[in-house]
């Protein structure tokens, strides 16, 4: 047998070599048939053989696109292959390496590793020689596109690759994603990673083990952070149209080529090339591909057709546009006649759920019995050529092909079909089932109903369309066939119950789809029924919350609960991390139902959570559990089972061997805690062989999940992310720690460094990270007990690290107000890192408001008194400190005179005195630095108060000159170590020394010089990014009077110009171009001095240059904004109206375009590096040209929209406005920009994701400027008006305007019940205008994850924006002036001119602080304003009083720079110094009473909370809303 089948493997290596190069054609099936035979070991010399045969005929093309599987497949067999096998391997590679080493793309080249052995070693150098000089990073992009490659044999070999460089640059790739511009493959690997765990879940399961130990070995990285999206390819969208012949065609050209023909080249079964061949040979037919169309494409491409039915001139072009390998492989399966066994279609009885046996059959019998029911034949015939692969078991295929079939089924007229169907779903629905293989049923009946979403919003844009173009009968006729379709699946969508689809989600553990439906639900109930009979939904929805861990939306809803229940209240505290709160209400209900499952187990995970991780009575009370629950009656035989799980994650925790051991003997339900338990039992035991086995069975349970969730997104499958990161880190530390012989301090350092980096880029959340943080005190624990005494150093540095990881649990739950938790925490750190647990302890009282006790604390640590100034400095080398570094005494220092200072608990001098002496003792700290400097401002601002209080206890040496100087010197101080607080010290900074520069009294001319000189230093030493970041700052004092200042001013604006002449030029041309004479003399002045001083043009050559250009590119474009064109004109050309414009562009050389991204810097991150720091891409896009056609705006100003074409082939679209002043507009997207920063650093705003969606504005002189324009945005009024037009309830303008004008019954009465719905029981027929605006969302954002995070960030972005806007007087806040992005969900404000309460100057002023009406409020959820909204306006607004100094800095620009609108005297463009405007001074005024809690309506400052209750209470008064002037539109 052995011969025969060795002489039909020398027979294809004889027809092979007969061939020659046409076989590459066929290489797919030729390398299909050779894998085959590399099976049989018997056959290898042959094999062999015919391999290389068959890689020396084929052409370089197929070479190329084979290698990576051939040489894969090669070395899969080298380690068992013989000498002379072995030999005639090598052979192969030597003629591929060495003599078509050009004809192979040399990344292929890279990823391939030959054996380390001598036979080798040739071709190990040569290929190594192509790696040396890439970067890990760069490797692992070249293997992350080998993920999507076909082969499983190419999928494994490069996961293994992945896996190797993961692990030797685990570090260096955590801070990678820790940074601000992580690279985006971390991405694309977790995506790749998700999607094959998917495709091989149960068919390869080495592949979805090591998938799963890669997406451990990265961590658990905030979602947030690296953004994964799944079904990301639109190409089958629910808007493939599949109604015409050529989507059809379409369809099925995408089909063969991304899908058919590369399985058909990776595949190494024959049975499947046949499946495959069958089906793209049909697929051809289906669509009219012919011999005679192939061949004669170039020809037939631009024929015209001899009738109606002719497609020939159209397939020809599609075929054309099939890649090269494409036609190749499926141009011999034109007409061929293959054949396959028929597929039997036997009639199901729905619902087919129930009877079949896991969801690959139940997924492939429904499927294969949908086809049929098509009802279109066209399409019914191009998915009847694929049964056969459906049937074959590609699951990947079947699931993208589901949606369409099924659509397509709907659609067609057939009740007993849509019956059939609504059954299954309900059947799968309804099943109360938590097995693997129901949660992937559920999950694709979720995944169909996404789709439906999807079909619907694409329907209804068609029909639209259709309405406007088409009023022809054929119109009408294909406008009816799209109504109908619609209207069937709109019926199916609400068919299926919205509860119902809620609780398969609760069960799914898919808590956003929960919430989607359950919000349906209920607001489809409360038209109907009372607040008291929904009391039952809103507890259930609080459950959701819950899950979700949204404190401040269950918070808003309890305004909504009457009279809260224990449960309910129980929900609340746990949320909140009460825990001795929720144990009390459990003992209360435990004595109503003693018996009662969920009472007990409820208590179980409060004891859990209590931080009783050292008290062994926890383990006590889960004994008497299990000996209770042995006693109840055989109806609850599972109560054991559900409780020894509790049993065993306390056993090790607490590291009770023996109990656990005992415990994990006993049947209980799988749960990842018991799965700890038996790894960490092994590793006690030092178990190897066990560890592997459960290792391995654990990443394969959670493999599932994976499957599961990555169906949906990312954030749904994080714990499960989280659960893998943990496996990971016990290999690891088992591997590298508890196995090694001699492990050192050094070892368990590096590990905590890598600990501590893949912790921070988890989500920053105590539920998250306190597991995480647990489980290494048991691995610390563990191998604690394997360390002699002998090795005393190591265990005391065990037993540090141990102390370290208990007071970063105290310090994660303090910030998490989890204030019993954190003392546990304490309680249990004092014993190993007595000192930090005692700081840490301070900071624990702070948090619970008992300063007095938290300064005494630190006081008796440090043995210090600040009262005694002496006792500052002795406690540095204190040797009760000895645990202690200098830092962290220092740190501990600032933080005691940090806490004196805000509550006013000792005298100012022994403060600042305490101050200077911990800045003596770390004068290279950036944080001691500022917080002096910080407190010389405080000094400063309350001596330029005027004051009448003689027992002040201000020290009166401080005058203005001294402080003002020792300001800039401490600021300027901590800018050299650092930049985390540059944003708070550079501008005040700043601010601080030109005011000073401005007094001409002769006692501070002494001070000013030593100011100046101090500056002087700081401006040769700080980087030129740091003062680019106030280049505003520094140009609107551009006209400052003392000529010594002046000389500093401008050396700054040079050097910055030199550095980073690209965005400094932009900056500065708004100035040069300025109608104020002497601003425009300064800036010349400085050009002047770059021109003629050769030192700089040694910096850059190209300087003087790009100047020049820059002066007449922007001359350019403000030719373009004031460019006279006619009402009647609406286009503009540039080649015929600005050919100078698009002559300068095409030089190639001209300006950046002048994006957000590209304009601001960044900043470095983790260890600071100010010489090699780069804060811009080195591959900005430049300018290289215009797209040829302006669009004029048809507005007041008729603005020209322009399109930019970037040296990178993007296009950029910009708006030229003419008269108007955009300094307002830069200066508050500039004031918006530093907010957004405060906000990112502070903890609250960070964890709700505050922020404010900004653009780019960039003036080019007082009355012109250019606007990004932001692509995929709709405007609040256009999105509200297409609904209520759709749905025929619009009411014009002007029947408004009328009803409001009615003298009876009053204005607010009309407003109210006229023109606004009665929300609670409206019905659409019977109102005006109902809150609508909640649809744009549920249609925009149909996948539930996107949903929810589209609503949380349109919450955000709205109070955050309602908050700046209410601060710095923003009006005019109507419906065109606020967008919504359409892939993000966030607010975005535009058109911001009406600043500084302009709009109370209106002819109908107005008076509301913000938009805020009832639409915005319904789109919050169901607790509208309650919550989330008011939770981020409080958080929002306590951000800006906090920084009121610095924001303020930032706004004086306006003082020194004023708007046209404020210098309106002939004079001021003639004033050769500046001069404070009385309008400026004024309108900043205003803006820091706010700032300082006061309103008009209160005398006295209002707390944060009472001044946001007080600005949404007006904002939604309906007495205010009904008097705003009709165009800002108060009822939408």
């Amino acid at each position: 047998m052995t011969c025969q089948r060795v002489k039909i493997v020398r027979g294809l290596q004889a027809l092979v070599t007969l061939i020659q190069q046409p076989i590459s054609s066929l290489c797919p099936q030729v390398i299909g048939l050779l894998q085959l035979f590399l099976q049989n070991d018997e056959l290898w010399d042959a094999a062999l053989e015919a391999w290389g045969g068959f890689t020396r005929v084929i052409d370089e093309q197929a070479l190329n696109q084979q290698f990576i599987q051939v040489a894969v497949t090669l070395l899969e067999i080298e380690p068992k292959c013989n000498d002379i096998q072995r030999t005639t391997m090598i052979g192969i590679f030597e003629y591929l390496v060495f003599e078509h080493i050009d004809h192979i793309d040399s990344i292929y080249l890279k990823l391939i590793q030959v054996p380390d052995t001598a036979e080798w070693n040739h071709l190990r150098m040569a290929l190594q020689s192509k790696v040396e000089g890439i970067s890990p990073l760069d490797q692992l992009k070249h293997l992350v596109d080998q993920l999507r490659h076909e082969n499983a044999s190419v999928i494994l070999y490069s996961l293994k690759k992945i896996d190797r460089i993961l692990l030797n640059n685990e570090l260096a790739f955590q801070m990678n994603l820790l940074d601000d511009t992580s690279d985006p493959i971390f991405k694309h690997l977790i995506q790749n990673l998700f999607t094959i765990c998917t495709k091989y879940h149960h068919l390869n399961n080495e592949i979805t083990s090591i998938c799963c130990k890669c997406i451990g070995t990265l961590g658990a990285p905030d979602p947030s952070r690296v953004n994964v999206q799944f079904h990301s390819n639109e190409t089958y969208g629910a808007d493939l149209d599949l109604s015409t012949f050529g989507g059809i065609l379409r369809f099925a050209c995408l089909m063969i080529q991304n899908h058919f023909v590369p399985i058909f080249q990776a595949t190494q079964d024959s049975n499947t090339q046949n499946v495959l061949a069958y089906s793209i040979q049909e697929v051809l037919g289906c669509v009219g591909f012919t011999s005679n169309i192939v061949e004669n494409a170039q020809s037939l491409q631009n024929s015209k057709p001899k009738d109606k039915s002719d497609n020939s001139a159209l397939l020809a072009r599609y075929w054309l546009q099939l890649s090269k390998l494409t036609t190749n492989v499926i141009q011999p399966l034109v007409g061929a006649k293959y054949q396959v066994s028929a597929i039997e279609n036997k009639p199901l009885n729905y619902p087919i759920y129930p009877k079949s046996k896991g969801f690959r059959v139940w997924l492939q019998s429904f499927v294969l019995d949908l086809i049929p029911k098509i009802g279109n034949p066209n399409v019914r015939n191009i998915f009847t050529a694929c049964k056969h692969i459906i049937s074959y078991g590609d699951m990947n295929l079947t699931q993208i092909y589901l949606p369409h079939i099924f659509v397509n089924v709907i659609i067609s007229d057939n009740s007993i079909h849509y019956d059939d169907i609504l059954k299954e779903f309900i059947a799968i629905l309804s099943d109360s089932n938590a097995e693997e293989q129901h949660q992937l049923c559920l999950q694709t009946i979720f995944n169909l109903v996404d789709h439906l979403y999807q079909f619907i919003r694409h329907y209804r844009v068609k029909i639209s369309k259709i309405k406007i173009r088409n009023t022809a009968s054929s119109g009408q006729s294909l406008l009816t066939q799209f109504q109908f379709e619609l209207g069937r699946v709109e019926r199916l969508v609400n068919d299926i119950p919205q509860s119902l689809m809620a609780e398969a989600s609760i069960r799914c553990q898919a808590y956003a789809r929960a919430l989607l439906h359950f919000e349906q639900h209920i607001r489809s109930e409360m038209r109907y029924k009372s607040n008291e009979e929904m009391q039952l939904m809103y507890g259930q929805l609080q459950k959701i919350y819950a899950h979700l861990e949204d404190s401040d939306a269950i918070e808003g809803l309890i305004i909504k609960l009457n009279n809260p229940t224990l449960e309910q209240q129980i929900i609340q505290h746990e949320v909140g991390g009460r825990w001795t709160a929720a144990q009390s209400c459990y003992e209360v209900l435990l004595q109503q139902s003693p018996e009662e499952t969920a009472y007990q187990f409820g208590m179980l995970n409060c004891l859990q959570n209590m931080g009783h991780y050292g008290i062994k009575e926890l383990l006590n009370v889960l004994e008497s559990l299990i000996t209770y629950a042995s006693g109840i009656m055989e109806r609850h035989p599972s109560k054991i089972a559900d409780t020894i799980p509790f049993t065993i994650a306390a056993s090790w925790r607490l590291g009770e061997w023996k109990q656990l051991k005992e415990y994990l003997g006993r049947d209980s339900k799988y749960s990842f805690e018991s799965a700890l338990g038996k790894l960490l039992l092994s590793i006690y035991e030092k178990n190897d062989l066990q560890f592997d086995q459960i290792l391995l069975e654990t990443r394969e349970k959670l493999n599932s999940s994976i499957a599961a969730a990555s169906m949906e997104s990312y954030k749904r499958s994080y714990d499960t992310v989280l659960q893998l990161s943990m496996l990971s880190e016990i290999e690891q530390f088992y591997s590298k720690i508890v196995k090694k012989p001699m492990c050192s301090k050094a070892d368990i350092s590096k590990v905590m460094e890598l600990w501590q980096a893949r912790l921070n880029s988890t989500v920053s959340s105590f539920k998250v990270r306190e597991p995480i943080l647990n489980l290494r005190r048991i691995l610390l624990s563990i191998k604690t007990e394997f360390t002699t005494e002998v090795e005393g150093e190591l265990i005391h540095s065990l037993t540090e690290q141990k102390g370290k990881l208990w007071i970063q649990s105290a310090k994660e739950s303090r910030k998490s107000e989890y204030f019993q938790t954190s003392f546990s925490s304490i309680l249990q750190a004092l014993e190993m890192s007595k000192n930090l647990a005692k700081v840490e302890h301070a900071k624990y009282l702070w948090a619970r408001n008992e300063h007095y006790q938290a300064m005494l604390e630190l006081k008796a640590l440090l043995k210090c008194d600040f009262r005694n100034i002496k006792t500052i400095a002795s406690t540095s080398s204190d040797i009760h400190l000895v645990e202690l570094n200098e830092l962290q005494i220092s740190k501990a220092k600032l933080k005691l005179a940090a806490w004196l200072e805000s509550t006013n608990g000792l005298h100012s001098s022994n403060i600042i005195a305490a101050y200077i002496q911990i800045n003596r003792e770390t004068p290279n700290w950036e944080k001691g630095n500022f917080y002096l400097g910080r407190f010389y401002n405080r000094f400063y601002e309350k001596e330029k108060q005027p004051s009448t209080d003689s027992s002040s206890n201000q020290v009166s040496s401080y005058n203005i000159p001294n402080l003002s100087y020792l300001i800039v010197k401490q600021y300027g101080k901590s800018l050299l170590y650092g930049t985390k607080y540059l944003y708070q010290s550079l501008p005040r900074m700043l601010t601080v020394w030109l005011d000073l520069g401005m007094v001409e009294e002769e006692k501070t001319v002494e001070k000013l010089t030593q100011t100046n000189a101090v500056m002087r230093k700081f401006v040769s030493r700080l980087p030129a990014y740091q003062f680019l970041t106030a280049m505003p700052q520094l140009i609107s004092r551009i006209c400052h009077p003392n000529p010594e200042v002046q000389e500093i001013l401008e050396s700054i604006i040079v050097s910055v110009l030199c550095v980073y002449p690209q965005q400094t030029l932009w900056h500065l041309m708004a100035v040069a171009k300025s109608t104020v004479k002497s601003r425009v003399r300064r800036i010349a002045s400085i050009f002047s001095k770059v021109k003629s001083d050769p030192t700089f043009r040694q910096l850059d050559p190209q300087l003087v240059s790009k100047i020049q250009y820059a002066e007449a590119f922007v001359d350019q474009l403000l030719n373009l904004c004031n460019f006279p064109s006619g009402k009647d004109v609406s286009m503009l050309s540039m080649s015929r109206d600005f050919r100078k414009l698009q002559k300068m562009a095409a030089l190639g050389n001209g300006m950046i375009v002048p994006l957000q991204s590209s304009l601001t810097v960044t900043l470095p991150t983790g260890s600071y590096s100010a010489s090699s720091h780069k804060p811009f891409a080195n591959d900005l896009p430049r300018i290289i040209g215009f797209k040829d056609e302006i669009e004029i705006v048809t507005s007041l100003q008729r603005p020209k929209k322009i399109t930019m074409i970037g040296s990178n082939g993007h296009n950029y679209i910009f708006l030229c406005k003419p008269e108007d002043d955009l300094r307002k507009d830069s200066r508050l997207m500039e004031f918006n920009s530093i907010v957004n920063r405060l906000l990112k650093k502070d903890s609250e705003g960070r964890k709700r994701k505050l922020h404010i969606r900004t653009y780019a504005v960039v003036p080019l002189n007082e009355k012109c400027g250019l606007i990004q324009w932001v692509l995929g945005t709709s405007g609040f009024r256009n999105i509200l008006i297409k609904y209520y037009k759709s749905r025929g309830i619009y009411t014009s303008h002007q029947v408004i305007k009328e009803a409001l004008a009615k003298t009876s019954p009053s204005k607010v009465e009309i407003f109210t019940n006229v023109i606004l719905p009665k929300y609670k029981f409206f019905i659409l027929n019977e109102t005006r205008h109902p809150p609508i605006f909640q649809n744009w969302f549920l249609e925009s954002f149909p996948e539930p994850t996107k949903w929810l995070a589209s609503r949380s960030a349109y919450t955000s972005t709205t109070a955050t924006m309602s908050m700046v806007g209410y601060v710095v007087g923003l009006g005019d806040r109507h419906g065109e002036n606020i967008l919504f992005d359409e892939l993000t969900g966030e607010c975005l404000h535009v058109d911001l001119n009406c600043l500084f309460e302009k709009g109370l100057e209106f002819e109908i002023p107005e008076r509301v602080p913000f938009r805020l009406t009832h639409n915005m409020v319904d789109a919050f959820g169901i607790s509208g304003i309650e919550g989330s909204f008011r939770k981020s306006c409080e958080v929002s607004l306590r951000v800006l009083r906090a920084n009121r100094e610095l924001l303020m800095s930032v706004l004086e620009t306006f003082l020194h720079d004023p708007l046209c609108e404020w210098s309106k005297s002939k004079n001021h463009k003639n004033e050769e110094t500046e001069v404070q405007n009385p309008k400026a001074i004024k309108s900043l005024a205003v803006i820091d009473r706010k700032l300082q809690g006061c309103i008009v309506t209160a005398r006295l400052p209002l707390s944060v909370e009472g001044q946001v209750d007080e600005l949404i209470c007006q904002a939604t008064n309906p007495e205010n809303l009904c008097q705003m002037y009709i165009g800002w539109a108060p009822y939408l």
